[in-house]
């Protein structure tokens, strides 16, 4: 069995797919700014 990576976007990968905040877990909801942060690191 191989693997073959193919390059994908962040559109590509997030695209056509919804992510919702359980009410029980909403208080941790992040922020715009921390998003941001997070997402910054890893984009070169």
């Amino acid at each position: 069995m191989s693997v073959t990576p193919k390059p994908r976007t962040i559109d590509d990968v997030f695209a056509n797919t919804r992510y919702y905040i359980d009410f029980y877990q909403r208080e941790y909801k992040w922020k715009k700014t921390a998003c941001r942060e997070l997402v910054g690191r890893y984009i070169l």
